[in-house]
């Protein structure tokens, strides 16, 4: 349980610049997230600033997240990201590029460069395509993204089955971001932000397709204390179950002797 968790963030684009401005992200087909600049912008409001920290667009490198990602506790990445069916080295995230590293891909992380955070976060949140698909290995199961930060001790990750979309990301992750700082678990915390997004959408932006790819590998216990109101809805369910069984039982007649 944490008492007054960090975050770090990082946005593939600015809102100032929506350009990708390089040809080397331009060649992989990466274009510009302009939900991620929002999703990133409105989670710094659930935050106190010391405890907050963002890198947008060309300061959303990778050298910046190797170098900060020690001191906080969650880590959201609005990045993109790419698997591989066939290569299990070869799952991806796409930081920003500096402008002399268009020719090393040095802006590239490969999952396995994960395996060594040291700490490892509390909490990853993967907002980026595919995060949870790669190349499957009997009795090892899906090497992905995700799974680098697993090896590394990571306890929980939010990841996407197939590809995000970066207006329902903003939405769902600001949903369950607002339910487990307050002490929500995990897996109901991602289950009521899902359910908030479908009761405000569309024909077209309810279907599963748009926001039934983030799941959540892991543990699924809350990060933070439960607020008082959440144990009081607990107990409340849980006095209502031992009612009805308790009057269930008296109600049930007794076979004849």
């Amino acid at each position: 349980i944490l008492d007054n968790p960090r975050l770090l963030a990082f946005s593939f684009s600015d809102k100032n610049n929506m350009s990708t401005g390089s040809e080397a992200l331009n060649q992989h087909g990466l274009f510009p997230l302009a939900g991620a600049v929002e999703e990133v912008e409105n989670l710094g409001k659930s935050f106190p600033s010391s405890n907050y920290k963002a890198h947008y667009g060309i300061e959303a490198t990778k050298d910046a997240f190797f170098q900060d990602y020690a001191d906080f506790d969650i880590l959201h990445l609005a990045l993109h990201a790419q698997s591989d069916q066939n290569n299990r080295f070869n799952n991806r995230i796409f930081f920003h590029p500096k402008e002399n590293e268009m020719e090393s891909e040095n802006y590239i992380c490969y999952a396995h460069q994960l395996y060594d955070l040291a700490p490892p976060p509390r909490l990853v949140v993967l907002g980026a395509c595919n995060t949870g698909d790669g190349t499957n290995y009997a009795g090892e199961g899906t090497y992905s993204t995700a799974r680098g930060f697993i090896y590394a001790g990571t306890p929980s990750v939010i990841m996407s089955l197939w590809p995000l979309s970066d207006q329902a990301s903003k939405e769902i992750n600001g949903g369950f971001y607002a339910a487990i700082l307050n002490g929500i678990p995990l897996d109901m915390a991602l289950q009521k932000a899902k359910l908030s997004f479908i009761h405000s959408a569309d024909e077209w932006t309810a279907h599963p397709s748009r926001w039934a790819a983030l799941n959540i590998i892991g543990s699924s216990k809350p990060i933070v204390e439960p607020t008082q109101n959440y144990w009081i809805w607990i107990l409340g369910i849980s006095g209502a179950v031992i009612t009805f069984f308790l009057l269930f039982s008296k109600r049930t007649p007794k076979p004849a002797s």
